[in-house]
């Protein structure tokens, strides 16, 4: 998390999907990315994905193939 906060000018932790969209709706002055984890992205991504100032969305999984087939119909996700 250090690391992160070296690098971009605020990071915010959201432990569910609903708080990572209301994190996003009340901050649209900025650019954001997404970091998720593939399971809460899953659902989290329909509903963030064409929001303007969003630039891209991270899925951080240890099972990359489980989630790559809806992954891939996404342009955002990196």
């Amino acid at each position: 998390m250090e690391q992160l906060r070296a690098v971009v000018n605020q990071v915010t932790p959201c432990e569910t999907a609903e708080q990572c969209i209301q994190q996003l709706t009340e901050n649209q002055e900025e650019i954001s990315f997404v970091i998720s984890s593939g399971a809460i992205g899953q659902h989290l991504v329909p509903d963030i994905h064409d929001m303007a100032k969003l630039n891209a969305i991270f899925i951080f999984c240890g099972n990359k193939q489980r989630h790559q087939i809806w992954a891939q119909n996404w342009a955002k996700i990196k």
